[in-house]
């Protein structure tokens, strides 16, 4: 009689293991799904920034292909001009009242571009205007950004600010 016990007390010790076994695997299932929905929310998440970024990656694209095709088109320049040098050069007589002239390099393209704003209170109309041209063909060229006219008392003369951009290699 001392065997059936024994068996029972092995059959009991048998299915309380399998029964802690069967519980262990439970909840490792929940961890697991758990887990498995955390990373598909991180996921949507990442999906959802990435799809309100991509208007802006597309414009950070085409800015940097825009500055390569510049890049591609300047020759290069050894001793670039200043606007200031190159309104001495040219218009010796028409120096600005005023220059603010910044550079700044473009990232990794090795690009440098510089803006300026000139200021003038009292200039003829037409001499701007050659200005500008010239300006716009000289090399480096000094696109022309910007400008703001005001009439001046004076016959054909204008008060002028106006903002040129430059690149250079």
């Amino acid at each position: 009689m001392n065997a059936i016990p024994k068996q029972k007390s092995r059959l009991t010790t048998a299915c309380a293991a399998l029964f802690a076994l069967w519980c262990a695997s439970l909840v490792v299932a929940a961890v697991a799904v758990m887990k498995t929905s955390e990373a598909q929310a991180s996921s949507q998440a990442t999906l959802k920034l990435s799809d309100s970024l991509a208007p802006d990656l597309a414009s950070v694209r085409t800015y940097n292909s825009a500055l390569l095709l510049i890049a591609d088109s300047l020759g290069s320049n050894k001793d670039p001009k200043t606007f200031t040098q190159f309104l001495t050069a040219h218009f010796p007589r028409s120096q600005a009242t005023s220059f603010d002239e910044r550079a700044e390099m473009l990232g990794t393209s090795g690009l440098k571009m510089t803006s300026v704003t000139a200021k003038w209170i009292s200039i003829p109309f037409s001499e701007l205007s050659q200005i500008i041209a010239k300006a716009e063909s000289a090399a480096p060229p000094f696109r022309l950004n910007a400008i703001t006219l005001t009439p001046s008392r004076k016959k054909d003369m204008v008060q002028a600010e106006a903002s040129f951009i430059s690149f250079i290699k």
